[in-house]
């Protein structure tokens, strides 16, 4: 099953967010309450997690669950080029 741009984008996102608190995989995970896998797995663009993850997650970030997936959609809908005038 081919994984849907959108969705790797959004996991990038997340990455960098996380990364940005100066969190780890397993930082975030712990906060959140899931396994370090699910987090590795959103973030690399495998999954898109259902509500109560993302709202676990959102909350181990600093985050309400509204705000981190509108993030992540804009993320993932940003079809803007990345190497503009190259």
């Amino acid at each position: 099953m081919a994984r849907e741009q959108w969705v790797i984008e959004a996991g990038k996102a997340l990455r960098t967010l996380r990364r940005a608190r100066g969190l780890s995989c397993d930082d975030l995970a712990e906060r959140a309450g899931v396994v370090r896998k699910t987090v590795e797995r959103f973030e690399r663009g495998e999954n898109w997690p259902g509500l109560r993850v993302r709202s676990s997650l959102a909350v181990a970030l600093g985050m309400s669950p509204e705000a981190l997936t509108i993030l992540l959609l804009r993320a993932g809908c940003d079809e803007t080029p990345k190497n503009k005038g190259a």
